[in-house]
């Protein structure tokens, strides 16, 4: 049922109880889906297994690149401020 506010039209659009699924049509056309065995071979293969390698040392170098950096920044935090050096004030004014 649709009702008229002004110049717009409020209600249900496709005029269909609420809940309920619209009826699939039986005449829609079918779609065939690939098999995974015509999938063309994947491009990137690395049978010797040096690249999973590289990477995996890269990983490891940046990972302790960041940990030494987090310690350095932990160990300055724990040992406190830093004291500012000192000034000679009547040298400063000469």
């Amino acid at each position: 049922m649709r009702y008229h506010c002004g110049s717009l039209m409020v209600g249900n659009v496709n005029e269909q109880p609420v809940g309920k699924s619209p009826e699939p049509d039986e005449h829609a056309e079918t779609v065939v889906l690939r098999n995974a065995r015509q999938l063309p071979p994947p491009v990137f293969v690395d049978p010797s297994g040096a690249r999973r390698r590289r990477v995996r040392w890269i990983v490891y170098t940046v990972g302790v690149v960041i940990l030494a950096a987090l310690l350095a920044l932990w160990l300055t935090q724990f040992l406190g401020a830093a004291e500012p050096p000192a000034v000679d004030h009547a040298a400063a004014w000469r």
